[in-house]
């Protein structure tokens, strides 16, 4: 009695312990990609964990900015003041810090990075003064934003064609028209593939590991243009 008592009681807690650990670990295909985009600096201290969980609107917006600010060798502060002293609006206006623009991110940790990113253009809210910061982001989202990214340090590179390749995919009139054109300069810069050889999946979620490989190839494009 006490035996199978015991081989219960261990059964339950390999099962609970798994159960909790689930999505920790960095997946196989991925690892040597996060590895390397962590070793590069492009994955901040506090988002090495949790792989396989979806990212949040918040954290993508926290490692945008910090990847921007690396390309520059600037921190955060200095990379938003630059971006600001040499853009303007479309009325021809200097750009300022938007400090007020939603009404429901003070709660967030990433909240200075969220007006970081909106002020730099690379994020925006969903049109009701909300950003939604604990929102996991959407494949065709993360397309969006990826080129936004680009184009605050590339911006001056001429992009090239946009690619045909993505029409291979069974569900590319799932893309929303918004996404079209982010979603084939990053598939044809290696940037972002499809979940598989026939399918792109723009409305499923986007992993932090996902995540940090876009980053990392992201980074590589830069290099190579």
């Amino acid at each position: 009695m006490k035996k199978t008592f015991f081989l219960l009681f261990t059964i339950l807690f390999i099962f609970h312990s798994t159960a909790y650990t689930s999505g920790t670990e960095i997946s196989a295909w991925a690892q040597s990609e996060v590895e390397e985009a962590i070793h590069l600096g492009i994955v901040p201290d506090d988002m090495q964990n949790d792989y396989q969980n979806n990212i949040t609107r918040a954290e993508f917006a926290k490692i945008a900015v910090m990847f921007v600010a690396r390309h520059f060798d600037m921190n955060v502060d200095e990379v938003v003041e630059w971006y600001l002293s040499e853009h303007k609006d479309s009325d021809g206006n200097q750009l300022t810090f938007k400090d007020n623009t939603f009404t429901d991110i003070e709660n967030s940790e990433y909240e200075y990075y969220i007006k970081c990113a909106n002020s730099m253009y690379i994020v925006y809210g969903r049109g009701d003064g909300m950003f939604y910061p604990d929102d996991f982001i959407t494949r065709e989202e993360a397309a969006t934003m990826l080129l936004r990214v680009y184009f605050c340090y590339g911006g001056g590179v001429k992009l090239g064609p946009k690619s045909e390749g993505v029409d291979a995919f069974y569900d590319v009139t799932e893309i929303s028209s918004w996404a079209d054109s982010a979603v084939r300069y990053m598939y044809q810069w290696d940037v972002m593939k499809g979940v598989s050889d026939v399918e792109f999946s723009p409305k499923s979620h986007y992993t932090k590991e996902q995540c940090y490989i876009s980053f990392l190839r992201l980074d590589r494009v830069y290099s190579i243009r």
